[in-house]
């Protein structure tokens, strides 16, 4: 045997690596996004949408003075109506604007076409000025519903005239439910259909109908409330001097004499004369002058005494005069008492105090727990009734 040389093999190109995956179409996808968030991307399509927008606004409403002139030219071929120079339209934006406008507003939904100027130009503010005129979510849904119902409500009323009010969508809604529930049938149903959005968007009310069907004599049992109730305010800063009236005593006698007079029994051979049984004592009052400094003593008359009468069942009382007395000094009579007494010492109040003595502490020993084990449930069982009992009284 002859001794041969050993190589090693050659290694094998094959790509090893784990987890690689070879995808052509990464380096595309990659360009794709970057294109979509270019910001220019963002106002070129922004400007092209508000554009849109405005050129469908005019040539929808030239549609509706021109759409009879230019109505027999659009239902032949439109490539000829493009490249013929002699064929002349009416509308304000050409012959590109009769023809969008007849697909928009004769072919598909009429006027309520215009909602879709309402949805480019908010999409086209949103995507160039980063801004929400309206919620774009809510209304488009509101935006795609009117325009259906509003073709198909404008297909029902005008059916027999004025057919590009409701468009081709229209009038075959309406002949399709004309025949599936009839004419009246048709209109109560497109009546439901609006009713039950507004309800399923808005929650409406029906208590309006409520009050149609409620009998007058429901109304009657119910609570009338009046503007004095609805527009009493109870203002909580007011004095209470401002809203309770001052009475004098000799008028507040005479309600109650007129008051006894009114429930007092009468017979038919007496009456009781209520002024001969009471007597009233009104003690004068004599001021004196006004001194030179201008001080007014103020004399506290004497309660008015009211006798009692057995026949009448009066009792006996005495009606005190509830005027305030001010008791204010003059700056005379503070200099003369500080004369006479001197400046106030707040030390003279406290010359007979005491400091409690050691012996009014109680004595708890070192501090080591004195109470047995069957103290200390107690005591807990104790506080557990007491803690139930106050939430029960609350009502937890």
């Amino acid at each position: 045997m002859r001794n041969q040389l050993k190589t090693d093999k050659p290694k094998s190109t094959k790509n090893t690596k784990k987890g690689f995956k070879f995808n052509p179409f990464g380096k595309l996808d990659t360009s794709f996004f970057d294109f979509y968030k270019n910001e220019r991307l963002h106002k070129i399509t922004g400007l092209t949408l508000l554009l849109s927008s405005a050129y469908l606004l005019i040539a929808f409403t030239s549609f509706l003075f021109t759409w009879k002139a230019d109505q027999d030219k659009l239902f032949g071929s439109w490539w000829e109506l493009i490249i013929n120079s002699e064929i002349i339209v009416e509308n304000w934006l050409g012959k590109f604007g009769a023809i969008i406008s007849h697909q928009f507003m004769h072919n598909w939904f009429g006027v309520s076409s215009f909602g879709f100027v309402l949805l480019t130009f908010i999409i086209g503010f949103k995507v160039l000025f980063k801004l929400n005129i309206l919620p774009i979510k809510a209304t488009f849904k509101h935006t795609l519903f009117n325009m259906v119902w509003v073709s198909a409500f404008l297909g029902y009323l005008f059916h027999d005239s004025l057919y590009f009010l409701g468009g081709s969508f229209g009038y075959q809604t309406h002949l399709w439910l004309s025949g599936l529930v009839g004419h009246v049938g048709t209109g109560f149903l497109l009546f439901f259909l609006l009713l039950g959005f507004a309800v399923l968007n808005f929650n409406i009310s029906f208590d309006w109908m409520k009050n149609i069907f409620m009998t007058q004599a429901e109304k009657d049992l119910q609570p009338e409330t009046t503007d004095e109730t609805e527009n009493k305010v109870i203002n909580l800063h007011a004095d209470f001097t401002d809203t309770i009236p001052e009475k004098n005593p000799i008028e507040a006698i005479n309600e109650l004499k007129t008051e006894l007079q009114d429930d007092a029994p009468q017979s038919a051979n007496s009456e009781i004369e209520l002024e001969s049984e009471l007597s009233i004592e009104i003690p004068e009052t004599k001021s004196e002058p006004i001194s030179s400094d201008l001080e007014i003593e103020a004399t506290i008359p004497e309660p008015m005494v009211i006798e009692s009468s057995p026949e009448s069942g009066i009792p006996a009382m005495a009606v005190e005069d509830t005027t305030e007395q001010n008791d204010t000094l003059t700056d005379k009579e503070v200099d003369k008492k500080l004369e006479d007494f001197g400046e106030y010492d707040p030390t003279l109040d406290l010359g007979h105090y005491n400091h409690p003595t050691i012996d009014l502490l109680d004595d708890h020993g070192d501090g080591q727990a004195t109470l047995d084990k069957e103290a200390m449930l107690a005591e807990l069982e104790t506080n557990k009734n007491r803690i139930v009992e106050t939430l029960n009284n609350y009502n937890i």
